[in-house]
């Protein structure tokens, strides 16, 4: 059992380690009660000192001017213990108790780092990352470093703003208190061992000032070794910008249309967006139909329909690397061969077949097949089968006659802009299906 003794001012009977040595008093005088009352309390305290071959740092309640020592376990830096001391550089007399918790306030002035933050967004928002449809391939590499030079940028402007709040809630660690430019935020997360002397003399005589400075900027920081900058380094890059998963999709997506950009898919030209919009006009596609979109690709009907309102959208496309967009845009994949798909029928049909070899014709009945009864298709198809003197060519005219369908010569220039720019001269074609 722990000797009891009587506190020298309010005469209570305390165990030895409440008493408050260099003090005066005991945890339970009403004068100390600021510090050591029963409720939980913070105090605040600024560094004054440190000894580090003892793992020691000494610290001051700048109202109380009471000291405190924080002792660290060498083998883990997370096992750490605070005793009241008597003076700086003091001898830890007894531990704080449970209860009240240490807040570390910075000594050094905080920064303007919003200023940094906003100086960041205007970077980030002047880097063009986007491009009209038609683009070459070599613009669609530039456009991907500026998409790298975006993510450096927003990288930094995280850590940044994670600064910020912790300047604001007074959990700055020390070791990150210097930092107050994009500059010092570079420098401490890219790979830089602390320049020792020994070291900067080794260097070549045009590179030894760059080091200087280097290391001058670290001991600035309090970073004197190399142990104190690869620790302050890991926690800086701790304060990472991260993705969110629709971020993360939205990349691999166009990853993916950068990789076929210019490669040359069978009957892959994909829709202009304003020859979408009147193709949903001319179907007279609503909310409450069932619609099938039978060559998909990499899905720019399916993202017109959703913005007009149309989410009973299924899709069928034979092409792995467009039907991977499709998945990843969270279509509904029914399908691979259009041709061989007899599964369901469908209220809208509004489709942009490959034409090569009248292939456009094939699927233009098919899709017929696959409508409802009073369902309308709509489709972008070749010139040739209206003018075609094949046979496949005339047959079709007269079923297309036979069904009163109405159709229309597109503008020479309509894919000109397109994802895959082509000159080909296209037609629109409109069939109601009717009852037997």
């Amino acid at each position: 059992m722990e000797n009891k003794i009587n506190c020298p001012k309010c005469c209570k009977e305390i165990n030895q380690n409440e008493l408050l040595i260099g003090i005066g008093g005991c945890i339970y005088c009403h004068e100390n009660e600021s510090f050591t009352k029963e409720a939980e309390k913070i105090i605040d305290v600024k560094k004054v000192g440190e000894d580090s071959g003892f793992c020691k740092q000494y610290y001051q309640n700048a109202e109380t001017k009471i000291f405190y020592a924080k002792i660290t376990n060498p083998n883990n830096k997370d096992d750490v213990s605070w005793f009241y001391t008597s003076e700086n550089y003091g001898e830890p007399c007894c531990p704080i108790r449970d209860g009240i918790s240490i807040r570390i306030i910075p000594n050094k002035k905080r920064p303007n780092l919003q200023k940094i933050i906003d100086s960041l967004e205007k970077q980030i928002n002047n880097i063009s990352i986007t491009y009209d449809s038609n683009i070459t391939r070599r613009r669609a590499e530039q456009l991907r470093q500026n998409v790298n030079k975006q993510d450096r940028l927003k990288d930094f402007q995280a850590k940044a703003k994670a600064l910020n709040e912790m300047w604001e809630n007074n959990t700055i660690p020390e070791e990150l208190q210097g930092l107050t430019t994009v500059k010092d935020l570079e420098l401490l997360s890219y790979p830089q061992s602390y320049p020792t002397i020994e070291y900067i003399k080794s260097r070549p005589e045009w590179s030894q000032d760059n080091m200087i400075k280097i290391r001058n900027k670290f001991n600035k920081w309090g970073l004197d070794s190399n142990e104190k900058v690869e620790s302050a380094r890991f926690m800086l890059n701790e304060l990472k910008f991260e993705m969110s998963p629709e971020e993360i999709k939205a990349r691999e997506i166009k990853k993916i249309e950068d990789d076929i950009r210019g490669v040359r898919i069978p009957g892959f030209f994909p829709t202009p967006e304003n020859l979408i919009d009147e193709m949903i006009v001319l179907g007279g596609v609503e909310p409450s139909h069932s619609v099938l979109e039978p060559s998909a690709g990499k899905g720019d009907m399916v993202d017109v329909l959703k913005k007009h309102g149309i989410n009973d959208i299924d899709c069928i496309e034979i092409v792995p690397s467009l039907k991977r967009i499709l998945e990843l845009k969270g279509c509904n994949l029914v399908g691979s061969d259009f041709l061989e798909f007899n599964d369901k029928k469908y209220d809208r049909i509004i489709m942009n077949p490959p034409f090569e070899n009248l292939q456009d014709v094939d699927h233009v009945r098919h899709a017929y097949n696959t409508l409802n009864e009073g369902g309308v298709l709509v489709s972008v198809m070749s010139a040739s089968p209206f003018f075609n003197g094949r046979a496949k060519g005339e047959e079709f005219r007269d079923w297309i006659a036979s069904l009163d369908a109405t159709y229309y010569k597109n503008d020479a220039d309509a894919f000109k802009k397109a994802f895959n720019s082509t000159g080909v001269s296209t037609y629109m074609i409109k069939i109601i299906k009717r009852a037997d």
